[in-house]
């Protein structure tokens, strides 16, 4: 103090300081643990955090986060089809339907499927003729023999009409007249 020299002494610890490179590639989106921050974006991102000396640990992020994809599909058929969907669904149902792939970045591909299905009509006919007699069919066959027979027609909602032909044959009776 009045003209002495003071001696003071400094104890200096140097606490040793770290770095590390975390590089991720995710999908979407990425929770950083050192800091739990939800990233949405690639790029590189630093943050500084105490290391097990006591210094600062610095940690630079190089992220790179691919999109997932998400496309949707309309489809429509007849009832009488079926309908087989991007991941290998086999269809008949009107309804949506969803199929998970995974994309060439290895993230997830979702496709979406609406399927329509426009109506397949079947009309039942019976018809009764002679045993001399021809029945052409809606279709245009033309039979003269007992039996069930088909004819596929196209509809306005280009789905097929099936009409379905019963024929009957009444046997002609002959009856023998004897002269007298």
């Amino acid at each position: 103090a009045a003209g002495c020299d003071s001696i003071a002494t400094l104890n200096l610890t140097i606490n040793t300081s770290t770095t590390a490179t975390q590089t991720e590639v995710v999908c979407d989106s990425f929770v950083w643990s050192i800091n739990n921050n939800t990233l949405n974006q690639s790029g590189t991102y630093v943050d500084t955090i105490l290391n097990h000396f006591g210094g600062d640990s610095i940690i630079t992020l190089n992220l790179t986060i691919n999109p997932s994809k998400f496309s949707q599909i309309a489809a429509t058929i007849c009832s009488n089809q079926t309908f087989t969907t991007v991941g290998g669904q086999i269809i008949s149902i009107a309804g949506v339907y969803t199929d998970t792939l995974t994309s060439t970045l290895a993230c997830d591909s979702v496709v979406e499927t609406t399927l329509n299905v426009n109506p397949t009509k079947i009309v039942p006919i019976s018809v009764v003729i002679c045993s001399n007699e021809t029945y052409t069919t809606v279709g245009g066959q033309n039979v003269t023999t007992a039996g069930i027979y088909t004819d596929t027609l196209s509809t306005a909602l280009t789905c097929d009409s099936v009409v379905v032909t019963t024929l009957t044959i009444n046997q002609i009776k002959f009856k023998q007249l004897s002269e007298a």
